[in-house]
């Protein structure tokens, strides 16, 4: 899928930088906004990275995906190289983290973002995946931005080619 990529570099990737791979200036702006909480945080490298570079990051995923965990995956807590996912629906997982910044990495397409989004009562949002129209989110969501938050920075990813990931920072507008 990648010509430039040979099969073990991009599953060497994924392993290391989950779907999308951070650049310093992305971890420095996430780490500005800690404490975190990332929902839908896969096997966590975001959250490890972040842990590592001092943030304080809880990290919830449902579970759902394939993991080249296996089925230790399926369990309540996901806890490998510096990572602690705890197993949680999106409402569960904002139930839990009043008072967190809200990161949403490559969130799957379809209404989990926008279930996120809906019980955030913070003021920044931070989102990394592609724009309206991409494999991220659904239209919902991206309306919710269009009028209720205003685009602060954009900060440009590593991606692999044909992908168009980046990282927004979003403020909620004034009512």
């Amino acid at each position: 899928m990648y010509p430039s990529l040979t099969r073990e570099e991009v599953e060497q990737r994924r392993r290391t930088y989950g779907n999308v791979k951070w650049t310093e200036a992305a971890m420095q702006l996430v780490a500005r906004h800690s404490p975190l909480v990332e929902v839908g945080a896969g096997e966590g490298q975001w959250q490890s990275e972040l842990r590592r570079r001092g943030a304080d990051v809880t990290a919830f995923d449902d579970h759902s995906s394939p993991s080249r965990f296996g089925e230790g995956a399926k369990t309540s807590r996901l806890a490998v190289g510096g990572a602690d996912v705890q197993q949680a629906d999106a409402e569960e997982a904002m139930r839990r983290s009043q008072g967190r910044t809200l990161l949403l990495v490559y969130p799957p397409p379809g209404p989990m973002a926008m279930r996120c989004l809906a019980r955030y009562a913070g003021d920044a949002l931070l989102y990394v995946g592609e724009g309206r129209g991409g494999v991220n989110a659904d239209g919902p969501f991206f309306d919710a931005l269009s009028v209720g938050w205003k685009l602060e920075e954009t900060v440009e990813l590593d991606n692999l080619p044909g992908s168009y990931e980046k990282l927004y920072h979003l403020q909620r507008s004034a009512s």
